[in-house]
């Protein structure tokens, strides 16, 4: 998902794999900018997601970061 890189403005880190075709959509600083300017509730709901997901994988030994 790329949570870490979008909640904190780092490179990204994750990698995706697909079983079938699909589309990849990818949500920059820029446009997610215009999109808070927007629709601010809807730029709140995708932060709280991500920070959800960040929150889960912390929590989970197996893909838990160490941070020096």
């Amino acid at each position: 998902f790329g949570e870490a890189s979008f909640l904190g403005r780092m490179s990204r880190q994750a990698t995706a794999q697909v079983a079938n075709a699909g589309k990849v959509w990818t949500l920059g600083p820029v446009k997610f900018g215009e999109l808070c300017n927007r629709h601010p509730a809807l730029a709140l709901t995708l932060t709280q997601l991500a920070a959800t997901v960040l929150a889960k994988r912390s929590c989970d030994r197996k893909r838990r970061i160490a941070i020096a």
